[in-house]
């Protein structure tokens, strides 16, 4: 017979309020697609929660940015590199033009 402990039950309210955070944020998103809701589930049935990210991306103001917003913006960093990696060439001079010494 398994002792079921405070820790365990705590463990359990937590998943199950963590399914209906799940649930409702389904229901916002109808535009998810499929494969992001698998996604999303299996990072749910890992213990994470929907309002963070494996990417550990924020958001403009600092925030953890929830799962699928992370999802799609790496998955449109990864299609167009180009438009997140500008690089600007300057005159090597012009760097050092604040300089006083």
């Amino acid at each position: 017979m398994k002792i079921i402990t405070v820790v365990d039950l705590e463990l359990k309210k937590m998943f199950r309020k963590e399914i209906c955070i799940l649930e409702e944020y389904e229901d916002m998103l109808d535009s998810m697609a499929i494969d992001e809701k698998e996604k999303l589930r299996e990072w749910i049935a890992q213990g994470k929660s929907v309002n963070s990210n494996p990417c550990m991306l924020y958001n403009e103001k600092g925030c953890l940015m929830d799962f699928i917003s992370a999802i799609r913006i790496e998955e449109d960093m990864s299609s167009n590199t180009e438009d997140y990696m500008r690089i600007t060439t300057m005159d090597s001079d012009a760097l050092y033009d604040d300089i006083l010494f």
